[in-house]
């Protein structure tokens, strides 16, 4: 059957990796058979309006076939309009790729899934989701899809693998500005600091090394590990920002394994079970502890993870996580299909 990807392009220059993972998927898929719809993104009202309706018009021509959507593709707003006008062709199986829940990222599970969200991830037929982690949390929201996981997010590139400095050092790279917690970090390891937003002092262990585009960024670090936290505490992830990270699975991490660099993650994040089973890096509870728990890490243990990473890193470059969950899906709507 026809295979459809929707792509969100943006004309400008992007420092902060915002389309990185929609676009690799598009480029992913494509690869293997699927046609391209291109959704332009515009900051202009006026143009972002037109977009919308072109978009639109070059999904009504589909018929039938399998329509990967990369959810949010836009505001609500766009994903309603869009999403109206696709329910009306019941032979085209609509499979959402969820990039990010604000229900998750924004509210606490306390609280809920905002209502509008659930409704329009009522309106596919099937889901690809981060992870288990959040599988479970939309099945017990009343999501009766069928769902596949994703486990972590691809990330293409052609820069060679990271060969570390001889000094240990560690790389974070994200939007500077809400990671408040590099400012209160007391200890002796080196950081190396990457994005747009910084903070206006850093401790001294802490260099600030520029703001790229993520094709720029993967040739420039080359630490032996990569940070993966949030928030604005040293001892834990915490706040808005840090309780998504027991639900996601951040494309930071397919980053860091892209370029083969091992990782440092927060022991209750949703990605820790996987660098643990995967035995990519190390898992803490919190960055206070950092000093101590480098100093106990051999060069044969380094080597091990190092060689892990690397191997994983073959893996995301390849597109190998997305081939295989739109597979599943396609599979699992097949199944329920015959049920």
């Amino acid at each position: 059957m026809y295979k459809v990807i929707i792509d969100l392009r943006t004309t400008d220059r992007d420092d902060t990796a915002q389309y990185k993972a929609k676009n690799d998927i598009a480029d992913v898929l494509v690869s293997t058979g699927f046609h391209c719809i291109p959704y332009y993104f515009y900051e202009s009202e006026l143009k972002k309006l037109l977009s919308v309706y072109k978009f639109i018009y070059q999904l009504s021509k589909l018929h039938s076939g399998y329509l990967f959507y990369q959810f949010p593709l836009g505001s609500k707003q766009v994903d309603k309009l869009v999403l109206s006008q696709l329910t009306q062709n019941k032979k085209i199986k609509k499979i959402a790729i969820i990039h990010d829940l604000e229900s998750l990222r924004y509210f606490t599970v306390q609280h809920g899934f905002q209502g509008t969200e659930l409704a329009l991830l009522q309106k596919f037929d099937g889901l690809i989701v981060h992870n288990n982690v959040m599988k479970k949390l939309l099945q017990d929201a009343g999501i009766r899809l069928p769902i596949v996981s994703l486990q972590i997010f691809d990330y293409l590139s052609r820069n060679p693998i990271v060969v570390p400095t001889e000094a240990l050092c560690i790389a974070f790279a994200g939007n500077l500005g809400k990671s408040t917690f590099l400012g209160q970090l007391a200890v002796k390891t080196q950081f190396n600091a990457y994005g747009p937003n910084e903070l206006k002092e850093y401790p001294n262990n802490i260099s600030y090394k520029g703001a790229f585009t993520p094709d720029e960024l993967i040739g420039k670090m080359n630490e032996s590990f990569g940070l993966i936290w949030d928030g604005d505490r040293t001892d834990t992830c915490a706040g808005v920002y840090g309780n998504y990270e027991k639900f996601n699975s951040p494309h930071k991490l397919s980053l860091y394994l892209a370029t083969g660099m091992p990782v440092i993650v927060w022991k209750e994040s949703t990605i820790s079970e996987f660098v643990t089973k995967n035995n990519l890096g190390l898992v803490v509870e919190s960055l206070n502890e950092i000093d101590a728990i480098l100093a106990k890490i051999s060069m044969e243990r380094y080597a091990e993870i190092k060689a892990n990473a690397v191997a994983m890193s073959k893996k995301v470059r390849s597109g190998y996580f997305i081939k295989r969950a739109s597979r599943s899906i396609i599979d699992a709507l097949k199944n329920s299909a015959k049920g």
